[in-house]
């Protein structure tokens, strides 16, 4: 068997799913599961969108997958919460994005208040 190629190891470092299989990757990445086995023996392709779309799903960034950029868990579970959280707002309007804003403010206010 082929060894694993250093960007595909690093995207599964990086990815958050449960059992990191090249089924599981496909599905979550939309892309079909001889693309994930190709990305495996040959690496990751360095086409921007396609490292954007990995970023927005997994939260792993392009820096990181590429080049070996040092990024924390935290960062990670950080962008995938703020990928989620972008997905959701997009088809609300405008009035309950503005309620969660304030939301969002009141918390923070909050917090820095009991620091």
């Amino acid at each position: 068997m082929a060894k694993n190629h250093l960007t595909y190891t690093r995207l599964l470092e990086a990815t958050t799913i449960g059992r990191k299989t090249p089924a599981n990757l496909a599905r979550l990445l939309n892309e079909s599961e001889q693309t994930i086995n190709n990305w495996r023996i040959r690496g990751i392709p360095k086409n921007i969108d396609k490292l954007f779309t990995i970023e927005d799903k997994t939260g792993a960034s392009p820096r990181y997958i590429i080049l070996g950029e040092s990024q924390s868990k935290l960062t990670v579970q950080r962008n995938k919460f703020v990928a989620d959280f972008e997905k959701l707002i997009r088809n609300m309007e405008d009035e309950d994005i503005n309620r969660i804003i304030e939301l969002c403010r009141a918390i923070a206010e909050r917090n820095s208040m009991s620091k």
